[in-house]
Formats: structure tokens, C-alpha cells, sequence
């Protein structure tokens, strides 16, 4: 087992951010992935590939973007507004490997 390597994608939401892209990446972000990494062991995926649909349609993917290497966790994050005055974030795993069934993509909604 090796060290979780990961890699973050920031996009924007229609609705627009709520939570500032600077503030998102070098302060949560950041430390959410130092957490993560410090504390997970993975058997390596190798090539993470990117499905036209992933996370079922709900973000846009570059059309030259079609797999990941150097990566064992993949995470699209998105800020935007949410309807609910009770709801700060979530989140959810987007394509599981298929030798282990973690999590290899994801995504992450901040309001």
C-alpha cells in the first residue's frame, strides 16, 4: 500500500460561487487533502479513466481530458448556491475501482 496521491479540479457552478475559488482552494481544500493523504493507505489505480458522463452528467469535462495518472483519487469540486439554508456541502463517489470498489473519482458541492 502507498500513500493516497490525489488531484483536485476546480469548477464553477451556473448558479456562481458562493464560496471564493482562492478560499476553496489554498485554506479547505488544501488541508482536506493533507488530512486525507496523511491518513489513507491505497493500492495504486494507475489510470483513472474519465467517462463522458462521469458523476452523471452533473459537471463538464474537457473533451481532451480522458484519464488520470499519478493519481489515486480524483475530485471535481464545484461552489455555488444551494436552495436549503441548512445545507454547507456535499458530496459524493462518482466511479469505484474495480478491483477494490473505493472510490477513485468523485465530486464535492460547497455553498
Amino acid at each position: 500500500f502507498d500513500q493516497l496521491r490525489r488531484r483536485r479540479n476546480i469548477l464553477e457552478a451556473s448558479s456562481g460561487p458562493a464560496v471564493s475559488d482562492d478560499i476553496l482552494t489554498t485554506t479547505i481544500l488544501q488541508k482536506a487533502a493533507d488530512i486525507w493523504s496523511a491518513a489513507l493507505n491505497v493500492k495504486s489505480s494507475g489510470v483513472i479513466p474519465i467517462l463522458e458522463n462521469v458523476c452523471f452528467g452533473d459537471i463538464t469535462i474537457p473533451k481532451d481530458f480522458k484519464q488520470v495518472t499519478d493519481t489515486d483519487l480524483l475530485v471535481f469540486v464545484t461552489s455555488g448556491h444551494c436552495q436549503s439554508e441548512n445545507q454547507l456541502a456535499f458530496a459524493f463517489p462518482c466511479t469505484l475501482d474495480e478491483r477494490t470498489d473505493r472510490p477513485i473519482v468523485g465530486e464535492q458541492w460547497f455553498y
